[in-house]
This record gives C-alpha cells, structure tokens and sequence, in this order.
C-alpha cells in the first residue's frame, strides 16, 4: 500500500514538474539565429525600406535590435511603428546623441543570435541576404562570412559596381575557408572595412570583447579587423546580398573633412597598433597598415602629413624592427 502511493505521489510530482516546465519553455524567449544590430541617426526617408528589407527577409529566425541615437526627425516614430508589428524587433534609444560608435556597441550589449549582423540605417538587405550567410556559416563552422554588395550612387540616382574584396588573393577560394595569416600582408586591402558585410558568429564578439571604437570616420573599421584578426575560419561569397547607399546628402560621413578623416585613421592605427603588439601578430600587419594610411594622404605639407608620417616612423622602430629582432625577419 505504501508502495503504491509512493509510485502515485511521485508521478504526481512529475506531472508537476512536466507542467512548469512547458509553461516556461512557453513564455521563455526562444534564442534567435541571427541578430540584426542597427544604429539610427536621422534616417526618416530610408528607415522604411531599410527596415522592411530585414522583415520580409526569406529567413526568420533573427532578432532585429535598433538603437535610436537620439534622432530629431521621425526616426522613433517610424521604428515605433514596426516594433509594433512584429516582436522580432527590439527598439532602444539613447537620451543623449552619442555617435555611432557607441550606439553600435549599445546594440551589441543586446545581442542573443548565434551570428550577428551589423547594418547601417540607410542601406537595405537583399531577400536571401540572411539565409545564405546562416547556411554558409553554418555548413563551413565559419567565425566570419562575408559577402558583396550593391552599391547606389544616391546623387546619380542609379546602381554602381562595388567592389568589396581583393580578387588577386580571393581568386578560387569562394569554396574554401581560410584565417588571417593567410592574408596578413593584405588585411587592410584584403576586403572593405565596413562592418555590413560582415557576419560574424556572435560567440567570437563576445569572447573577444569585439566593440566600435569612435575614430570619427572610421569607427568600424577597428571592429572589423580584429574580428578578422580573432577569426580561425572566415569564408566568403561573391554574391551581392547587401545594398550599399553612398554619396546620401546628410551621411554622417559627409560631415568629417579630408583632414578629420585623416586624424581618426591615425588614432585607429595607433589603437590598432596596440592590438597587433598583444596578438604578437607578423611584421606583414604593420607593412599592410603603412599602405593603408598613405592610401589617401594629403599634400606633403600638411600637419596631418606630419603625425601621420611621424607614426610610421616609430612603428617601423619600435615595433617592426624589434619584432623583426625576435622573428629573425629582415
């Protein structure tokens, strides 16, 4: 009899415990797939076809999370609209406008995907964009996959080649999976250091600590070459899965002159600089780096000649050389 009702106390207990748990399983967020990270910024005439590339996407396992930086212009109507339509969005706003750097970061506190994918707010997604890079990621176990765009000149009003990677080293090897000593001489030329045609296994953001740094006009740029740098498997498609708009009267980009552009490429080479002496990455980084930063200098006579001129000095002394010491490297 005893017996008996112990075998009854106890599926009754497991009856319980079975109930609890699918109620919670009911109400607990099921983790997304992907996660859509987005930075706002006065974007109320791109905003509507920007966020319905992501809705209407052929894949639908993702979280979209946007992050109002502060907009003076009908940005948070328009974003509250959609969050009202679909619970895959998750809407965040800064009090204070506080740039995009850190308003990407603010996003990526947030994310929950097992990928994530950084877009711009006046750009849109092409309809596979997300279902072919959760494939390829997944089918290759890539770190980071990256893909082509389609450029639109928004003054001519009409669509531009863009070419986002160095067909000399990427020349056959849409198939294969590689890392960065592979191209280490060429990480700076290697592919656009855009973050938007970048979709990185989110495990490698965090583990990593993977942030925006604020260097004016290249904010991202920091983000997307220690996400190569941290990267053991990245792959790549030559398939355009990204509308990239450029030359946009109001661009944060077009705010910076020439010569700001040029003072934060300085500060993200001297922060990057850092980064390569910890990761005791090869001399080729350093070499890579140099051409990058003369790619578009000004007269020689300018003050940011100078510093920049001046930085590259003292990395090629105090860094390649003694690197080149302990290497045995001429």
């Amino acid at each position: 009899m005893i017996f008996a009702h112990r075998k009854i106390f106890c599926a009754l207990i497991l009856l319980l415990l079975s109930v609890i748990i699918g109620s919670v399983a009911m109400f607990w967020p099921k983790t997304p797939a992907v996660s859509v990270v987005m930075a706002v910024y006065n974007c109320e005439k791109y905003l509507d076809q920007n966020i319905t590339s992501v809705l209407t996407q052929n894949f639908s396992d993702f979280e979209f999370i946007i992050v109002n930086d502060a907009s003076t212009d009908r940005s948070q109507e328009i974003i509250d609209k959609y969050a009202k339509q679909d619970k895959r969005i998750r809407a965040y706003k800064n009090k204070n406008n506080s740039g995009a750097a850190a308003t990407r970061n603010e996003g990526l506190k947030h994310i929950r995907g097992k990928y994530t994918l950084v877009i711009d707010s006046d750009d849109a997604l092409e309809p596979r964009a997300l279902e072919i890079s959760y494939k390829r990621a997944e089918k290759d176990n890539l770190d980071v996959f990256m893909f082509q765009p389609k450029g639109f000149d928004e003054k001519k009003q009409q669509f531009k080649d863009v070419m986002a990677f160095d067909n000399i080293f990427f020349n056959g090897l849409e198939e294969k999976y590689f890392a960065y000593p592979q191209f280490i001489d060429n990480l700076f030329q290697v592919t656009l250091l855009f973050a938007w045609n970048k979709f990185i296994r989110t495990d490698l953001i965090k583990n990593n600590n993977l942030h925006f740094a604020a260097h004016t006009y290249y904010d991202d740029s920091y983000f997307s070459v220690m996400a190569l740098l941290k990267a053991k498997r990245v792959s790549y498609t030559e398939k355009k899965l990204y509308i990239y708009r450029f030359n946009r009267e109001g661009s944060q980009t077009n705010k910076y002159s020439d010569e700001q552009k040029l003072y934060g490429k300085l500060e993200l080479a001297k922060a990057l600089r850092s980064e390569f002496k910890k990761m005791n990455v090869p001399v080729g980084a350093y070499r890579g780096m140099f051409r990058w930063m003369r790619d578009d200098n000004p007269n020689d006579n300018s003050e940011i000649k100078k510093n920049i001129e001046d930085f590259l000095y003292d990395t090629e002394k105090n860094y390649i050389l003694k690197a080149n010491s302990v290497s045995g490297e001429q």
